[in-house]
């Protein structure tokens, strides 16, 4: 299985309340897109905090924003609460643990607007929904945002289109 994949895995082991969002969640909307890290929005709740702890237990989590020597996660544990974003490099790869989605809404947004997926054949996750996702990437504005915006535009189009033709078969056959 893929490491960042892995990385999700984990969190669910450990039930983490999170919603996939960023790159990983185009793709799993179905965007060719490359990332190198995972992003969640998830509760900053002292017992979330906890579960997020656990669930990186052995994988060498330290700080990726900070100046070097690089700081274990175990080792700050006392300043974790009232965070709003934790940022990580692991031995499976970065993991962005966001308190909120800047310009678009805090954990309870991204939890309202999201589904719960199959994102590997073993485990589902909440993945944000395609809407929000796009007004995430819209804010962030970011030159690696725009190819994504493009990409989920074009699928959120086409399933549309789709929708549009399904709802006409179906009055095609059953004729009033």
């Amino acid at each position: 299985m893929d490491p960042l994949l892995m990385l999700l895995q984990r969190l669910n082991e450990q039930d983490v309340d999170y919603v996939l969002v960023g790159g990983m969640a185009a793709i799993a909307h179905g965007a060719r897109v490359v990332t190198e890290d995972v992003d969640v929005c998830a509760s900053m709740s002292s017992e979330n905090i906890m579960r997020i702890v656990r669930a990186m237990e052995g994988l060498h989590a330290k700080w990726s924003r900070r100046p070097s020597p690089p700081l274990l996660l175990e080792s700050v544990l006392d300043r974790l609460e009232g965070m709003k974003n934790i940022y990580l490099d692991t031995d499976l790869g970065v993991i962005d643990f966001l308190g909120e989605l800047p310009g678009v809404g805090d954990f309870e947004y991204a939890k309202r607007n999201s589904s719960l997926v199959p994102i590997a054949p073993v485990f589902k996750c909440r993945l944000l929904n395609i809407d929000a996702l796009l007004a995430c990437k819209r804010a962030a504005n970011r030159p690696k945002d725009q190819q994504s915006i493009r990409a989920l535009e074009a699928i959120r189009n086409w399933g549309d289109l789709f929708s549009l033709h399904e709802r006409k078969d179906k009055d095609s056959l059953n004729p009033d």
